[in-house]
């Protein structure tokens, strides 16, 4: 595991933020642009847009009580 990350590109784990509305509200969230890739993909997938992603998750952790 800690091949993935230490061959992994510098540039991978720069933070960015990104702001979006959730339920309403304007957030801004920042994680590593790994993460924010994997995101993106999962929507395309899901046919999601990002902010609905995120609420989908936000959503589902508070309902599982994390």
């Amino acid at each position: 595991m800690c091949r993935l990350f230490i061959g992994a590109e510098p540039e991978l784990w720069e933070p960015q933020t990104r702001s979006m509305r959730l339920y309403g509200v304007s957030t801004s969230v920042r994680l590593e642009r790994f993460f924010w890739e994997v995101l993106e993909e999962v929507g395309r997938r899901d046919d999601l847009t990002l902010s609905q992603l995120v609420a989908n998750l936000s959503r589902e952790s508070a309902e599982a009580g994390t």
